[in-house]
């Protein structure tokens, strides 16, 4: 095993091996079983046939005048209950990600008659994305900070957002309804 330290590490080195992964191993694998194939398009499974529809979607996002990137910078100007670090950071979102491909997984697997089109998994996958950047990088912060966040997202974001209203972006989750993809809803709130 070998360990570098953060500094050594760009942020753009850093995207690039999670979009790969993302591409090549099968969320499905533990990491001792991982190995990047190089596969024909015939031969892929399922899962890393969305996985790499997924990564080609968020790609752009994550370019270095991307979403991601402006996300990033925002956050670090802001006051965390916890140090924020970038690593943490960008840890917590692609565990999100991958979450969110898993969750379109599941839903193939459970609809394998009528899986999510392209169109659905970018829908979905866009929206998710937004998700994750709100609780990744402001998640342990206070709610006017989150909800600082939220706007800051909303006045550089091209993925549609729900309405504006008195209501922060991070009070919705983005969720499949039974019969398609409802993109975003209000969490019940206790």
């Amino acid at each position: 095993m070998v360990w570098f330290s953060e500094d050594v590490l760009s942020t753009e080195m850093i995207f690039e091996n999670f979009i790969n992964r993302l591409r090549h191993l099968s969320l499905d694998e533990g990491e001792e079983e991982a190995n990047f194939k190089k596969e024909k398009e015939e031969d892929m499974s399922p899962a890393i046939k969305v996985q790499r529809e997924t990564a080609s979607i968020l790609q752009p996002f994550f370019a270095p005048d991307g979403l991601v990137v402006r996300c990033l910078e925002f956050a670090t100007q802001q006051e965390h209950i916890m140090d924020f670090t970038r690593l943490r950071a960008l840890n917590s979102l692609f565990s999100m990600m991958n979450q969110g491909v898993r969750n379109i997984l599941q839903y193939n697997h459970s609809h394998s008659d009528f899986p999510l089109p392209p169109e659905q998994v970018d829908h979905y996958i866009q929206r998710y994305l937004v998700y994750a950047l709100l609780w990744s990088f402001a998640g342990d912060a206070k709610l006017k900070v989150r909800s600082d966040f939220g706007d800051f997202i909303r006045s550089i974001a091209t993925i549609p957002l729900p309405p504006t209203s008195n209501m922060p972006i991070i009070d919705y989750e983005v969720k499949f309804s039974k019969k398609s993809c409802r993109i975003w809803l209000i969490l019940d709130l206790i």
